[in-house]
């Protein structure tokens, strides 16, 4: 028998603690405030975790809210996210039954839909039994560069990350920018429709995680962050004819942070998509999908998502 608790800050311990028995991910309780603190949005903590009777954490499902743009209409939506059941206590419905109070919850608060990129454990789940409608896949583009991989050496050796993180700092503190209205401003490409809102709020939030870092380089503004490869999170809007500009300039920074590939992950219909599909050859990342909460009538497949959008970005 197990007890159903809307998360909040006196919870987040406990998702500290699933963390690591079923991922084996030290996190800080730190990181976990400054990911949960979605008010900036409008709404936080929206999801619950399951005890049982001896008061054991057992599973968490949630979601974190955001403001997206939707045909020039602001609504609020929610990403799915940190969807955990403990090894001793799987198999007993309760990703379905968290799933479901949270969607309920979710209706509450005046939450219009749930979007998500679930892996291929929790696909099943997804698809199956909580009913969602999957449009299509990410497309993931992975550009070699050539460089001493100390980056994903670094990754995959913890005994180098102290010293590749002091390095890297160093190398990026010459280009980092703040997330002024000015340097923000070719984010909202077609005024952010059909797309999460690229405005201060959404920076300031995603600026919290020390791992992320908006910069300016050859006239170009990414939002990155390294782990084990350069990610590339977003890029602020350029023209087609400046393209193989920003890909020698990609390519120059991958090579800077010693990070032998370089990453952009989007969705068929981003602006970049169109651009890097004609020199690159894509491979297929997470499912795209979403979880219908009202009756509104939503074209789910013209949403369009970059890597920033993720949860875990």
């Amino acid at each position: 028998m197990y007890t159903l608790k809307r998360i909040s800050l006196e919870f987040l311990s406990d998702i500290q603690y699933l963390y690591l028995k079923c991922f084996n991910t030290k996190v800080i309780v730190k990181q976990l405030i400054d990911k949960y603190d979605t008010n900036g949005f409008g709404k936080s903590y929206i999801g619950y975790i399951a005890q049982n009777a001896n008061k054991d954490t057992a599973a968490y499902y949630g979601v974190f809210p955001i403001r997206m743009n939707y045909y020039g209409k602001e609504i609020l939506v929610a990403q799915s996210g940190d969807t955990m059941t403990h090894p001793e206590h799987q198999k007993r419905g309760l990703f379905i039954e968290l799933a479901t109070k949270t969607y309920h919850l979710s209706r509450e608060e005046g939450i219009s839909f749930i979007f998500g990129f679930p892996n291929e454990n929790s696909f099943p789940g997804f698809k199956s039994k909580l009913n969602w409608i999957f449009t299509g896949e990410m497309q993931k583009f992975s550009i070699r560069n050539f460089t001493i991989p100390f980056c994903e050496i670094a990754n995959r050796y913890s005994v180098f990350q102290p010293s590749y993180r002091i390095f890297f700092n160093l190398i990026l503190n010459r280009f980092k920018v703040h997330p002024t209205s000015e340097n923000i401003c070719h984010f909202a490409v077609n005024n952010n429709l059909n797309c999460v809102i690229k405005d201060l709020t959404f920076f300031q939030y995603k600026l919290k995680n020390e791992n992320n870092h908006f910069i300016k380089f050859r006239g170009f503004k990414l939002l990155i962050k390294t782990k084990g490869h350069l990610i590339i999170g977003d890029v602020a809007y350029f023209p087609h004819s400046k393209f193989l500009e920003f890909l020698s300039a990609i390519k120059l920074l991958g090579v800077i942070l010693l990070a032998n590939k370089t990453i952009l992950t989007l969705s068929a219909n981003h602006w970049l998509f169109s651009y890097l599909v004609g020199e690159f050859k894509p491979s297929k990342s997470l499912p795209i999908g979403f979880c219908k909460l009202n009756d509104e009538n939503v074209i789910f497949e013209n949403i369009i998502f970059s890597h920033a959008d993720f949860d875990t970005f």
